[in-house]
């Protein structure tokens, strides 16, 4: 599957780069990488993360890092689309319970 992100998941991933990276560009970098290597595996095991209340939406967590990807497999397009980044401790409604359950 090939694995994409949406304009709301590239402007989310911007400003969480650049709000580390204010503080530990190192750091910021690392979790890019990181972010890449999830995309990665998600393109060849896109069913690895946890299932939302929310239809045909899954979240997997960024190991080490207290963000979630939210995204979608749409299987007539062979895709995985990530379409939201949010820090694990933040409350979203529809996705309040998948949150919770990785900001522990």
């Amino acid at each position: 599957m090939k694995c994409s992100l949406s304009a709301r998941a590239l402007r989310q991933l911007d400003e969480i780069h650049r709000y580390i990276a204010e503080h530990d560009p190192s750091a910021a970098h690392t979790l890019m990488e990181r972010v890449q290597s999830l995309l990665l595996i998600l393109e060849d095991q896109p069913y690895i993360g946890h299932p939302t209340r929310k239809s045909n939406v899954r979240v997997h967590a960024l190991v080490r890092y207290p963000y979630l990807l939210f995204y979608r497999v749409n299987t007539r397009k062979n895709e995985v689309e990530v379409f939201k980044v949010m820090h694990a401790a933040r409350r979203h409604p529809g996705f309040q319970e998948s949150s919770e359950q990785f900001a522990r």
